[in-house]
């Protein structure tokens, strides 16, 4: 993949390694050659786009700028892959792949999972000794939940950054 990139940005920005690395389901890319060649960045993101659209496993791209404005809400799998982005660290184009498609070396064959519903619904257990009382909450929850419950069951404030809201368990 990453090999196809490179030769289609090529083609169209001129000779160069434009692609670095592939990290968390997106394309690193190497922002100072697009500032050395003076290229735009948003015609830079689409042909990256257009490319990795090409791809056989790839379902839907999205770039820094849209995941940073919020641009594309509502669009396929925009919420799901814009709450695993952070722009202090993330690439530049960032991708889903479509349903039931892994991408894996020889050395590795699992994942952090993907935004589609059959990988994001996964049980959350509780055990400790008598730090919580027996019970099970059959409703919707989410991991962004996981930091308010801890907080509450310890007693301290959630952190701030906290998006979630506690489980409704109770304390023994």
């Amino acid at each position: 993949m990453l090999a196809n990139l490179n030769a289609g940005l090529s083609r169209k920005f001129g000779e160069g390694k434009w692609a670095i690395a592939l990290s968390a389901q997106g394309v690193v890319v190497d922002r100072n050659l697009i500032e050395q060649k003076k290229i735009d960045r948003a015609a830079f993101y689409e042909e990256g786009r257009r490319l990795l659209l090409a791809e056989p496993g790839i379902e839907v791209v999205y770039t820094r700028t849209e995941l940073e404005s919020g641009s594309s809400a509502g669009a396929p799998l925009f919420d799901s892959v814009r709450k695993t982005w952070y722009s202090e660290r993330s690439p530049d184009l960032q991708f889903a792949l479509k349903p039931y498609w892994m991408m894996a070396s020889t050395t590795s064959m699992t994942t952090h999972g993907s935004p589609h519903p059959y990988d994001t619904q996964v049980p959350i257990l509780v055990y400790g000794p008598r730090w919580i009382a027996p019970g099970r909450v059959d409703a919707s929850v989410h991991v962004v939940d996981i930091a308010p419950t801890l907080a509450q069951w310890l007693g301290v404030p959630a952190p701030a950054t906290s998006e979630g809201k506690p489980l409704p368990l109770r304390s023994p």
